[in-house]
């Protein structure tokens, strides 16, 4: 008989660690030996498990038997609380697959891939993003057909929403140029675009609220109907389905996001414009509040 393999969840028996996005916690580790698979060659790779420990997501090059894979490139496996193990992702073509989050509760698990998966509508081989749902449904998240890759930003706390990025003009979105763009993806399957610049200049998500309904970005453009009168780097929030500018400065200085509250009413960043009316008057980086459209310097250098 082969020898069994585990997965080590933690080193230190009762430990708990949690992973965690901006703070949030999406998923739990436990000091539990977890039994994989029995009498196998190829290695397993523990990529996470959810909060209550019932489901654990695991990668190996084995085509583990009784789940549909046939092929030997590296897949995505869970272990369920009833012990069986289901595929993930999908094998037959040899091309390999990215563990990219599962989430924490009885939400879905999502993959990448340059596989043109059968049945979902991909039609290019750039790399996609797969959610396949706690009832085995697989969809394609990101859908195009330019072979322009589509990365993976994150997800809400719940899993309704999820955020990726690319550099696809994707169809009936808005979107008119090629720079790189942010889009959510909501359970409804519905695309939106986050990000709404016009200008060819990419936009890079910076996080969201823990239940997805603001989402933060910075760009270089100054987006029209916002306010923003130069063409450094700002900070945007986009929130049902409008974009306000968060950082209000005119003096072609960058700002940074920092931080921002659970609910998403608060929002940190830094700068070294001196902002009028909150009391700075030098050029050194200090950490500006925003809330409610109004600003406030927080911590001054």
């Amino acid at each position: 008989m082969g020898a069994i393999r585990w997965l080590h969840v933690a080193a230190l028996l009762g430990a708990v660690v949690l992973i965690a996005l901006s703070g949030r916690p999406l998923a739990v580790q436990t000091a539990t030996a977890i039994p994989v698979y029995e009498a196998v060659a190829a290695p397993a790779i523990y990529r996470g498990a959810a909060v209550d420990g019932t489901r654990v997501w695991f990668s190996t090059t084995e085509a583990f038997p009784g789940t549909g894979d046939t092929d030997w490139a590296e897949d995505i496996y869970e272990r369920r609380p009833d012990g069986k193990v289901r595929l993930i992702s999908t094998g037959g073509r040899n091309i390999g697959t990215t563990f990219l989050r599962g989430h924490g509760g009885k939400g879905p698990v999502w993959f990448a891939t340059h596989e043109t998966i059968p049945g979902t509508g991909d039609t290019d081989t750039a790399s996609d993003i797969y959610e396949r749902t706690n009832g085995n449904v697989l969809r394609l998240v990101s859908p195009g057909s330019a072979d322009e890759p589509a990365q993976f930003l994150g997800a809400s706390v719940d899993g309704k929403r999820l955020w990726f990025g690319t550099a696809e003009a994707i169809p009936r979105t808005g979107d008119t140029d090629y720079a790189y763009d942010i889009y959510q993806r909501t359970t409804h399957r519905a695309i939106t675009l986050v990000s709404l610049g016009v200008s060819d200049i990419p936009a890079t998500f910076v996080g969201a609220s823990a239940d997805g309904s603001r989402v933060w970005f910075r760009t270089d453009e100054a987006i029209p109907g916002t306010g923003d009168t130069d063409l450094t780097r700002d900070i945007y929030e986009a929130t049902a389905g409008r974009v306000r500018l968060i950082t209000p400065g005119t003096a072609n200085l960058d700002a940074h996001f920092v931080a921002a509250s659970a609910v998403g009413a608060r929002v940190w960043f830094r700068t070294r414009e001196a902002l009028p009316g909150t009391g700075d008057t030098d050029q050194s980086h200090d950490i500006y509040e925003a809330k409610s459209g109004a600003i406030r310097i927080t911590v001054r250098n």
